[in-house]
């Protein structure tokens, strides 16, 4: 395959970040209502059920037309393996994905100590372990292997796929860190233009590599004005274009426009 042929099926890879109420799920439903209006099929993974405050204003509001609900799937799964499994297994069935929010290490590691109590046993090399105590067992060591490797099977399949996916996670606009007994503070909206990568510590280490699946990642934000929200973005990372700190009035409506979503 070509050059123009990759570029041709080259698919959109969007995170956006920020904290709780900024504005990550009024932009997600927002790009769902928009693609399934000029009748492209999504799948929309709602982990935490988030959504439907969303979904319930635009209904009353008359915006989700018969053709509208047909075009959007959206599921609440009941754990992490069936969650891998809409992400994975959709992507012949759609020409988007939408996650909110990923969740994926507590998640992970909660729907594997589920399996590892249903099989009663955990191993350490070639052997085998019993549980012995079902009410206080616990992940430890190895026994991560598991959900680490779900983890990342999930971010590779969807970063190799064939559909555009959008993924939001709860990050707050600053990250506390303590380097060497000294606390500092890092702004995520400024990290990746003005912060040495080489010195950062583990926990925004494993937020870079996070940020490397995907291209395009925008903080979500907030004001409020005379009681009223105002919902903005700013760029954290676009890759191919030096972009990084600059400001979105409107989120879902510049993604639209400026990225291979609506094609």
């Amino acid at each position: 395959m070509g050059i123009l042929d990759k570029l041709e099926k080259k698919i959109e890879r969007i995170l956006l970040i920020g904290h709780t109420a900024h504005g990550k799920t009024y932009n997600t439903v927002r790009i769902a209502l928009n693609l399934a209006n000029k009748g492209k099929k999504v799948l929309y993974i709602d982990n935490e059920s988030g959504s439907l405050d969303e979904w319930d204003e635009l209904k009353k509001k008359g915006k989700i037309t018969k053709e509208i609900d047909k075009n959007i799937i959206l599921v609440t799964p009941k754990d992490f393996i069936e969650f891998k499994d809409y992400a994975l297994n959709y992507q012949d069935k759609v020409h988007a994905i939408i996650i909110d929010p990923f969740s994926l290490n507590m998640e992970a590691r909660i729907t594997a100590r589920e399996q590892y109590l249903r099989v009663g046993k955990i191993w350490r090399g070639e052997k085998e372990i019993p549980i012995e105590d079902r009410v206080t067992f616990h992940l430890t060591g190895f026994d991560y292997q598991l959900p680490n490797e779900w983890q990342m099977e999930v971010l590779r399949g969807l970063a190799k796929g064939r559909v555009h996916f959008i993924v939001t996670e709860l990050i707050p606009t600053k990250v506390m860190e303590e380097v060497k007994g000294v606390a500092r503070n890092y702004n995520i909206d400024k990290i990746l233009i003005e912060t040495d990568e080489t010195r950062l510590p583990k926990k925004l280490k494993e937020l870079f590599d996070f940020f490397g699946y995907f291209d395009k990642v925008i903080l979500c934000e907030r004001e409020i004005k005379y009681g009223k929200k105002n919902y903005y973005g700013i760029i954290i990372k676009w890759r191919g274009k030096d972009l990084s700190g600059e400001k979105i009035d409107n989120v879902y409506q510049f993604l639209l426009k400026s990225t291979k979503l609506m094609k």
